[in-house]
């Protein structure tokens, strides 16, 4: 059985960026729960957080998020992503 996975991470403003390794453990994909637990443990505020996650194909995903549980996957979605940046740099309001 192979172990946890290995990943990478980054957290600006709105956003968490998980990347995983592909070092030959288990994929974060298939290990997304115990990431998620491991970050939150960090203290990072999921519920708050736009989560991207690059997986071990080099392909990106969204982390649906919500009330301390992994929901699911979705597509990334960029015209989201703009208006968080645009908001994070004051220039729309939050709604």
């Amino acid at each position: 059985m192979k172990g946890r996975s290995d990943y990478l991470f980054r957290v600006s403003g709105d956003f968490l960026l998980i990347v995983d390794q592909n070092l030959g453990a288990k994929s974060v994909t298939n290990d997304i729960e115990n990431v998620l637990n491991d970050l939150s443990k960090k203290g990072i505020a999921l519920d708050e957080k736009y989560i991207i996650c690059q997986d071990s194909e080099k392909k990106y995903g969204r982390i649906l998020y919500a009330g301390g549980e992994f929901r699911g996957w979705a597509r990334v979605n960029a015209d989201e992503i703009i208006e968080i940046v645009l908001r994070t740099h004051k220039l729309r309001p939050k709604s």
